[in-house]
Order: C-alpha cells, then sequence, then structure tokens
C-alpha cells in the first residue's frame, strides 16, 4: 500500500451546472455549482499515527481486553461503605455482589478476572505505568455473559471477605482491577460511574433481629488504564478512540488558488488571487471511503486542528472549523475545515498542514480504517470581489 496516497479532489476541467444572479448593494452575486472531471492535488494525506495513551477524566466507559495492541483494564473502588460499628451490630454478611452494565462488546463471551489493587489511585491521574505494577492477588473471575432476562446487566457474587476487609480496614481499600489476560482481539465495554448505569456493590446481610436486607452502594471512583504495544505510523487512513489514531493532511496552496481560479475565469478574465475569500469549506466522506470500522455510534464525532510544528506534531483548533455533521440517512459525515482553509490561504500559519483527530480519544475502542483510494469531495463557498463592487460566490461540489 502506498503510505503517500493522494486525497484527491476533481478540480482542473470545471463545468458549471447552475448560475443564479441578483443585484444587492455590492454589486451582482454568482452562485454556480461546480463539479470536476479531472484530479487535482488539492490535499494529500500525510500518515496516520498513534499517539501515547494518556488518563481522560470522567469517561463514560470502562473497558476491559484487548485490540488492536492495546490492553485495558478496568480499576474501581467503592468507598462509601458502612464502619465497623454497623459490623458489629448485624448478625452477619451473607453474601456480596457486584453489578455491571455491558455497553458494547465486539466478539464472544469471556471471562474477566479480578485482582486486588495495593496502591493508591486517582481516577484522574491514572494511568499504566503508575499502577500496573500494583495489582495484587487474584480474588475471582466473572463471565461477561449476560442474563437477558436483565438486558445487559452482568450481576455476579463477589468475595464477601473482601468486602469484610474494606469495612475493617478503609485506609487500604486500594480497590480492584478488572482484566482479561487470556483475551487476544476481544474486549467488552461497560458503563462507568459518570453514567446513570454506574458499577454498583450490593451487600445481602441478616439483621440482629434474624430479617434480611440488601445495601446498594455505586461505585466510588472508576477508570480503565490501557497500554498501546505498537506506537508507530500507519501506513493507511485510520481514525480511532483507543489507541488515540489521528489522519494528517497538506494542502497545496497554489493547486487550491488555481483550482478556486479556474472556477471564475469564464466570467472574469485574468481574476486576481488576492480577492478571493473563503466562506466554507468543508471535507465530504461517503460510504466507499470507509475500509472497515467499529463504532459504538454510527460515526466518530471528528474534529480539525491545524498543526503549529511537524516534528512533534503539535497541534491546535482554530476559529471556524468545527465537529464533524453525520447524515444518516445519506450515509456520509461532513468535517468543517473553513478556518483551517481561510488561514492557509491567507498565510496566517507556519504550515500548510492540518489532522483530523476523534473528540473523545480514549473513551472506548471506536474507529474508522479508510480504503486505499479513499476520495472525500471537497465542498466551498467563495467570494470573488472586483474593483466594481461585484461579487461572485461560488458553491464548489466535488
Amino acid at each position: 500500500m502506498n503510505k503517500k496516497f493522494i486525497f484527491s479532489i476533481f478540480a482542473i476541467t470545471l463545468i458549471i451546472v447552475a448560475c443564479t444572479s441578483k443585484k444587492s448593494p455590492f454589486g451582482i452575486q454568482y452562485d454556480y455549482i461546480i463539479e470536476s472531471d479531472t484530479l487535482l492535488n488539492v490535499f494529500s494525506f500525510t500518515e496516520s499515527y498513534e499517539d501515547s495513551i494518556k488518563n481522560y477524566y470522567e469517561d463514560p466507559t470502562i473497558v476491559v481486553g484487548s485490540f488492536h495492541d492495546v490492553i485495558a483494564k478496568g480499576v474501581f473502588r467503592f468507598l462509601s461503605l458502612p464502619d465497623t460499628t454497623w459490623l458489629d451490630s448485624i448478625s452477619q454478611i451473607n453474601t456480596c455482589k457486584i453489578r455491571i452494565v455491558k455497553r458494547n462488546q465486539l466478539g464472544d463471551d469471556f471471562n474477566i478476572q479480578i485482582n486486588k489493587l495495593q496502591k493508591q489511585w486517582l481516577e484522574s491521574t491514572v494511568i499504566w505505568d503508575t499502577l500496573n505494577n500494583y495489582i495484587g492477588e487474584e480474588i475471582q473471575t466473572f463471565s461477561t455473559a449476560v442474563d437477558t432476562s436483565l438486558g445487559d446487566t452482568i450481576t455476579f457474587s463477589f468475595d464477601k471477605t473482601v468486602v469484610e476487609n474494606w469495612i475493617e480496614q478503609d485506609t487500604i481499600n486500594y480497590g480492584i482491577i478488572f482484566s482479561a489476560p487470556e483475551i487476544t482481539n476481544n474486549f467488552a465495554e461497560f458503563y462507568s460511574a459518570e453514567t446513570d448505569y454506574a458499577p454498583q456493590l450490593q451487600i445481602i446481610y441478616t439483621k440482629s433481629t434474624g430479617s434480611l436486607d440488601t445495601l446498594f452502594y455505586d461505585v466510588s471512583k472508576d477508570a480503565y488504564i490501557a497500554k498501546n504495544n505498537n506506537n508507530s505510523s500507519l501506513d493507511y487512513g485510520a481514525i480511532a478512540n483507543l489507541p488515540p489514531t489521528r489522519m494528517r493532511f497538506s494542502l497545496d496552496k497554489d493547486s487550491l488558488v488555481n483550482l478556486l481560479i479556474n472556477a471564475i475565469s469564464d466570467s472574469f478574465p485574468n481574476p486576481d488571487p488576492e480577492k478571493i475569500s473563503i466562506n466554507y469549506a468543508e471535507l465530504i466522506f461517503d460510504s466507499t471511503c470507509i475500509d472497515s470500522s467499529f463504532n459504538s455510534s454510527i460515526y466518530l464525532d471528528i474534529k480539525p486542528y491545524y498543526i503549529i510544528d511537524t516534528l512533534d506534531v503539535s497541534y491546535s483548533s482554530v476559529s471556524g472549523s468545527s465537529i464533524s455533521d453525520f447524515d444518516e440517512d445519506e450515509e456520509f459525515f461532513k468535517v468543517n475545515i473553513t478556518g483551517i482553509t481561510q488561514g492557509i490561504l491567507r498565510d496566517s500559519f507556519e504550515y500548510n498542514q492540518f489532522l483530523l483527530k476523534s473528540v473523545y480519544e480514549n473513551i472506548d475502542f471506536s474507529f474508522l480504517r479508510f480504503s486505499e483510494d479513499f476520495n472525500p469531495k471537497l465542498r466551498i463557498l467563495f467570494t470573488y470581489n472586483i474593483e466594481t463592487g461585484t461579487t461572485n460566490s461560488t458553491n464548489l461540489t466535488n
């Protein structure tokens, strides 16, 4: 596969499909719908690359399993438990259960292993390197299979001695970790404490009077840690949440200007490039652009950023470029790159490069892999201002 395959725009030979005009205080406005039948390399795909996996606070998903060379484990702490006075006042704890709700699963059901944790951790900072060496003894396992009568809910018995120890020694209650050490290319996603389906601990106990009762405790803190085993540049186009994977592009300013000049040259001979203003620009991807995907929703939410350093691929958001818009009926999604296109044509940026990335990196294993010869469309609305005050607005749909 050619690593530098072209993100192509049809552009050289232009055909005017429709033309309307009207007078305004600024002159005559022209709306053109333009098609093209010759390739022009306005945008070039540079690379997709995988970034390091970091902590993203307050994710709605807990991921456990392995996929695309990434291992993910979920961590949980139940802290708001009764104290030792309560434990002394009851007859006994009969059983304990944990209830979790499954959000997604890639393949067949599998077993998840539960281990104790032996180190303090915070939701907002925990990552693989700070916690993975502090995994203690195995407690038990449970299956990702759900009880169909309970929808996507999984409820399993949990070692009651662990809960008793949490109550008696709350200062060393570091919680538990879910992992799937025997699994490759399969994973399950569970709803986290940031949702209405938070993991829950249930304590079924016998009162001093002899009657049974149950206490319910939603998880106090949860997160997941992940490790990327293949930190590299990819030879195909991809955008993914986990590991964070971005698509990087170059924009050829001269080619884009030539495209716009060709669009208006019939009406305005020898047009001046300095009088061209970009009003709107968007990339349109349809189903033919996608080779394969896994998505918790239909498509990823994708946002463009301009690149401020090409060596470490530092990037920044820019006004006028926004999150993708997905059209389910027409099976395409659009990414607004107006601000980036305007900035490049005005020479506002040091580099004529930008990237597309998911808004919710690290949330789950959702990804899009693009076809080798994917050709998204480019739609541009621009204005050509001439000295007489006439305005020529052109809508390019390629």
